[in-house]
């Protein structure tokens, strides 16, 4: 062998050996990275199950909103019936209050004749 190749196999060895050192610390690198898209696909995939279960509890809400809301409309309108009717009452005890009292004056002037 010629000195000239002995420089390049030396050469050659060396960068083989540079090679096989990047190899070493790429292959780690690369479980490491397979390891977080694994990590990532299922937190992506949990993501999406909290937002459907975030979208099926708005629409639940909002159904029971509307429930509330229909209830509380009802309440309320029976309260305002309730509330006219009374007052319709009151408007007639008074009415029959008056008539009582004209009874009793009327009877009270054909008991005096």
């Amino acid at each position: 062998m010629h000195v000239g190749d002995t420089k390049a196999l030396q050469e050659k060895v060396e960068s083989q050996d540079q090679q096989l050192v990047a190899w070493g610390e790429v292959t780690p690198l690369r479980e490491e990275l397979s390891s977080l898209k694994e990590l990532l696909e299922f937190k992506n995939s949990k993501i999406h199950t909290l937002q459907q279960d975030a979208k099926a509890k708005e629409k639940f809400l909002e159904v029971e909103k509307s429930s509330l809301r229909l209830e509380y409309n009802n309440l309320k309108k029976d309260v305002q019936d309730r509330t006219r009717f009374q007052e319709q009452l009151d408007e007639l005890k008074d009415i029959c209050r008056s008539q009582a009292d004209r009874i009793q004056v009327r009877e009270a002037q054909l008991n005096q004749r």
